[in-house]
């Protein structure tokens, strides 16, 4: 489980990975890097940006609904930069194949026309291999935003995670 988690941090956070090399004709055919994610470009060398390496990692079960108990696994993700909800999704396996109709020349008459030889039935299928998990990110925190973490010591155990606000951009001038 915990490899899958960790490709999918590294795919939420692509800005390490999109530096893009360029030669600039104009320029004495000199290098520069584009990241098309922060739109920077920089010449000679691309920084290095440190991906997203985890600090901590746990798998917890969350009730998703109360009267049925039906349940989901979500992993919390901590890592130098983020801290991520990603819930773990198992796809409901596909519909079994519908049975076989039997060919009119499966049964043969005797001699009152009742059936007599039934070709024998089809040997069980095996059933369907088990699906891979697949990961969805849940929520995504910056953890330069984090104000403040509460923990319960009651039985349920549950943390409280408060960001301070990112204002909005200003509008353009018109």
């Amino acid at each position: 489980g915990h490899v899958g988690i960790r490709a999918v941090v590294e795919f939420v956070d692509p800005e390490a990975n999109t530096w893009n090399e360029y030669v600039a004709e104009a320029h004495g055919f000199r290098k520069y890097y584009h990241n098309p994610y922060t739109q920077q470009t920089v010449w000679d060398t691309a920084p290095k940006v440190e991906t997203e390496s985890m600090l901590f990692c746990c798998k917890v079960q969350r009730i998703t609904n109360h009267s049925t108990g039906q349940s989901a696994f979500e992993f919390f993700v901590l890592t130098k930069k983020h801290m991520y909800f990603i819930e773990e999704y198992f796809p409901p396996p596909p519909p079994p194949p519908k049975p076989k109709a039997r060919p009119k020349s499966a049964v043969t008459k005797g001699k009152k026309g009742k059936p007599a030889d039934l070709l024998p039935p089809d040997p069980p299928s095996a059933p369907p291999p088990p699906l891979a998990p697949e990961y969805i990110v849940r929520k995504k925190g910056d953890l330069v935003l984090l104000r403040c973490v509460s923990l319960s010591l009651l039985a349920d155990h549950y943390a409280v995670l408060q960001f301070y606000e990112v204002p909005a951009a200003p509008a353009p001038a018109a």
